[in-house]
């Protein structure tokens, strides 16, 4: 019994270590720079999560972006300063806790779902569609933490909006819009990523008896009604006697 306790303990304090709660929400912590809009792999290390891309979709229209400017904390300077160790990004922020004014840092979320759908369902995303279709575990980054200079972060939190954009081929970028117009692209390698949430496909079969991704849910969270985690198993729902 005690042996069993002891190894509760031991793996509730290595799951805390590998997420941190920002804005009520759980992250996981990683030292790699990972991307909005990209798909990977989840891989749980001892202290922190790695996510492993594995495709870059095509996004030809751009995606609305949610900025939030938030203080860090001891946990999320912690998380930063690690991740600055394998980034190539220098950014010199120092955190003083007794300090009121803590530096602060960006959490970016997609916020137009149905545009990145219909994106990953387009023909362009053909290839991209079938890897998900036949990788269960394969998820989406839709959420990053990330430290930019107070340069940078001034541009983002100051414009009209901002959207994820596909500014070269397979590169994405941050386009900040004033006045309905783009006035600068930011590379994401201008900032350190070190936190992330993903989200997982939901597909369903269409009139014409094609799966698609009709939705995308946060972690392993349920899939709406009638729609399901596995392409496989929407193909399985389909009645074939109606074909």
């Amino acid at each position: 019994m005690i042996k069993y306790i002891i190894l509760l303990c031991l793996f509730l304090v290595v799951t805390s270590c590998k997420t941190v709660t920002i804005e009520h929400s759980s992250q996981s912590i990683t030292n790699k720079k990972v991307s909005l809009g990209s798909i990977g792999l989840d891989k749980n290390q001892i202290l922190e999560h790695n996510y492993s891309t594995t495709a870059i979709p095509s996004y030809e229209k751009p995606i609305k972006i949610d900025v939030s400017k938030i203080p860090f904390s001891k946990t999320t300077y912690k998380a930063f300063t690690e991740a600055q160790k394998n980034q190539n990004a220098t950014i010199g922020i120092k955190y003083v806790d007794s300090l009121d004014n803590k530096p602060e840092f960006l959490k970016l979320d997609i916020a137009d779902k149905v545009t990145l759908i219909d994106a990953l369902n387009n023909r362009e995303n053909k290839n991209v569609q079938k890897y998900l279709s036949a990788n269960y575990n394969a998820s989406i980054i839709t959420s990053i933490s990330i430290a930019f200079d107070s340069a940078t972060i001034n541009k983002i939190t100051n414009a009209e909006s901002v959207f994820l954009i596909e500014n070269n081929l397979k590169s994405y970028a941050l386009g900040v819009f004033k006045n309905g117009k783009i006035v600068e692209y930011i590379s994401f390698n201008k900032g350190i990523v070190f936190t992330y949430n993903s989200s997982n496909c939901c597909w369903q079969a269409n009139n014409a008896h094609r799966i698609n991704i009709v939705d995308i849910v946060a972690g392993k969270q349920n899939c709406p009604n009638k729609t399901y985690p596995s392409a496989k198993q929407a193909k399985r729902k389909i009645n074939y006697f109606k074909l």
